[in-house]
């Protein structure tokens, strides 16, 4: 059985929902195989715009480092002992590429950063796990899915591993043609989902909210 779950912002704004969402994936898995999209944590996407737009270094370097506490504490709430260290690893490593970034690209990072701490803690829960990078998998021309290369793709990587039981995947972000990145726009990580379920011929797409 495959099944695709996506959560959005609010169901991974901090480590209590986080791990609200590690429960209800946990009971999925034991039914079968799990792709997990996730969003940004809540409020990061809007963060994120401000530092593109920022053009004063010193501020942009005390956004980015409110962003990485707020993410760091998610970690420290969900980690201890070397886990932790090489969870807050993780995120540094996206950190310093997005520090990097041109404007247009800093958007896509809140994905990137929720998924790779979420990914980690089921692989600390005993979850046999898979961080996936949509950039790779869902190609956009002129702002549109290529559907068949992307169908293809993902259906490659998720097939290349077949005793992996849990793959958690960045909604929202995609790449162009030449490899750059792009999103899917709003409402972007739903898309996200239905692509992956398409894909896969999935039995199940199933969109959390708290609302």
């Amino acid at each position: 059985m495959m099944q695709v779950l996506k959560f959005g912002g609010s169901s991974v704004a901090d480590a209590t929902r986080i791990s609200a969402v590690l429960d209800i994936v946990t009971e999925a898995e034991s039914r079968g195989r799990v792709v997990l999209v996730c969003s940004a944590v809540s409020g990061c996407t809007d963060a994120l715009i401000k530092i593109a737009a920022c053009t004063d270094p010193e501020e942009k370097r005390r956004l980015l480092d409110g962003l990485r506490a707020r993410h760091a504490s998610i970690v420290r709430r969900l980690f201890t002992g070397a886990e932790r260290g090489e969870a807050l690893s993780d995120i540094d490593s996206v950190f310093a590429e997005l520090a990097n970034a041109r404007p247009e690209d800093c958007v896509c990072y809140g994905e990137l950063l929720s998924t790779r701490i979420i990914a980690r803690k089921c692989l600390c829960e005993g979850i046999s796990t898979r961080w996936i990078d949509s950039r790779a998998l869902i190609r956009c021309m002129a702002g549109k899915v290529v559907e068949g290369l992307s169908y293809a793709a993902i259906s490659a990587e998720i097939g290349a591993h077949p005793d992996v039981r849990l793959f958690v995947a960045p909604g929202f972000i995609a790449s162009d043609m030449d490899g750059g990145m792009t999103t899917l726009g709003r409402g972007g990580s739903d898309y996200s989902a239905a692509l992956y379920a398409a894909a896969l011929n999935a039995d199940r797409l199933e969109i959390w909210t708290d609302v």
